[in-house]
């Protein structure tokens, strides 16, 4: 566990290194490390507001949703980061959520010049990806990062992980590309709605389901018991366990197409240009979900308005 922390340490020194001359505007800034034989330590630009899954989960325990005009504020410097972070910086954040959404200044009653502004932060999971390179140096690009109830369909695909299937410079870098755009629009429903699109527990048990399997494997295959044979008669062997059948979860159903998109955002009265725009970061399908550019030019982002709403 020690050596993971560690890992992340250095990946988000790594990473946030490349974009310290870069658009600070949009993410969390590094002013300094240090190392020692037993402690990693950053020093990070302070968020005041911190964490938007604080906000967002204390206003719906009272009943509060952030209004529609705020959320576009937010959502605009969001998806200028991601499209900075994809097309300049080929750098893919790999777990977009509200808990690593900071908030840096946001509407005050009292202080009529306060506005939101919002920075991405944690890149301890990021990549860089350039050329095939950076992925054979780093040997896991193809592996599942995130947070469960943020992965794109995809993700739950053993498809994502038989490297066959993707071409560095095409393939792969759309598919992290996209998947950074569905958590942002999971992110972006569950700031304007209070809750998830997908039930929590059973995006979990996707994940939960791959890695039990997973360790029943390595467990069992050196374990020798009796397994029946077609004479009757028991013997030794090495038992293997089934692959646990696929839950027909409301992502999954979705995916398929056998379930229509989310009622939330229509039931708290978001926009119908607002439901589009966040349709089109949830399209199932990867190749149709919108990349961070196409989203950037929809008119619900462009939509410009100057309120401001001291809402919570």
């Amino acid at each position: 566990m020690r050596q993971h922390v560690i890992r992340l340490c250095e990946n988000e020194i790594e990473i946030l290194s490349r974009l310290r001359a870069r658009q600070q505007e949009y993410f969390t800034q590094l002013y300094g490390y240090t190392y020692t034989p037993s402690h990693t330590s950053i020093a990070m630009e302070y968020m005041l507001g911190g964490s938007m899954d604080v906000v967002v989960h204390k206003a719906a325990k009272m009943g509060k949703i952030m209004p529609e005009h705020d959320v576009r504020k937010i959502a605009k410097q969001l998806i200028k980061g991601l499209d900075f972070l994809h097309n300049t910086c080929h750098i893919y954040h790999r777990d977009i959520k509200l808990a690593n959404i900071l908030i840096k200044s946001w509407p005050k009653a009292n202080d009529k010049g306060t506005v939101w502004h919002v920075k991405i932060g944690d890149f301890g999971l990021s990549e860089y990806v350039n050329d095939l390179r950076d992925i054979e140096k780093r040997g896991d690009g193809i592996r599942q990062r995130g947070t469960g109830v943020y992965f794109s369909p995809e993700h739950h695909s053993d498809s994502w992980y038989k490297r066959t299937t993707w071409d560095i410079d095409h393939s792969y870098r759309g598919r992290v590309a996209k998947a950074d755009v569905w958590a942002l629009g999971v992110s972006v429903y569950e700031i304007m709605t209070g809750t998830l699109p997908f039930d929590v527990e059973e995006g979990c048990d996707i994940v939960k389901e791959r890695f039990m399997a997973k360790l029943k494997r390595k467990i069992h295959d050196k374990v020798p018991v009796k397994v029946p044979v077609d004479n009757g008669q028991a013997t030794l062997g090495l038992w293997q366990p089934p692959k646990p059948k696929p839950k027909l979860t409301s992502l999954r159903k979705y995916a398929q197409g056998d379930a229509d998109f989310p009622a939330g955002l229509a039931e708290c009265g978001v926009s119908p240009l607002g439901i589009r725009f966040v349709q089109g970061l949830l399209k199932p399908d990867s190749q149709k979900r919108w990349t961070a550019g196409q989203a950037l030019w929809h008119g619900w982002v462009t939509l410009e308005e100057d309120r401001e709403t001291n809402w919570i």
